[in-house]
């Protein structure tokens, strides 16, 4: 499965949240699609992500220390709208939450950054 030019609607890009979500890299709606496009390739392998809609705020859940504020973790929610062409040709459209929980950020290394995708509806896509 691959998601070359993957068109990205409705994420946010304010400094606060790229701040906060500086642990998926500049450009986290990319990160996202990769993360998702490995997760469906175990169902399609051949697939592709045409398009990846974020249909509200993500839901952001910090933990930080309280003597200087440091940022030791984020658990975000991303409720998504994902356009597929799977490799019959046919398109799709999921409705999903992807769960990212990051932790440990405050280690050298960058800590663990762990992806769930959780798909309620699966329609075709006129």
């Amino acid at each position: 499965m691959t998601a070359p030019t993957v068109t990205f609607h409705g994420f946010p890009d304010d400094d606060e949240t790229r701040g906060l979500l500086y642990w998926l890299g500049d450009d986290y709606p990319s990160a996202l699609a990769k993360d998702i496009v490995r997760q469906l390739a175990t169902e399609d392998p051949h697939g592709r992500m045409l398009a990846l809609h974020c249909l509200a705020f993500p839901k952001l859940d910090v933990d930080a220390t309280d003597d200087d504020g440091r940022v030791l973790g984020v658990r975000a929610e991303f409720p998504l709208r994902v356009v597929m062409q799977s490799a019959d040709g046919t398109h799709w459209r999921l409705h999903a939450r992807a769960h990212y929980d990051a932790t440990k950020l405050d280690r050298e290394d960058g800590g663990h950054v762990a992806c769930q995708l959780e798909i309620s509806q699966v329609e075709p896509d006129a």
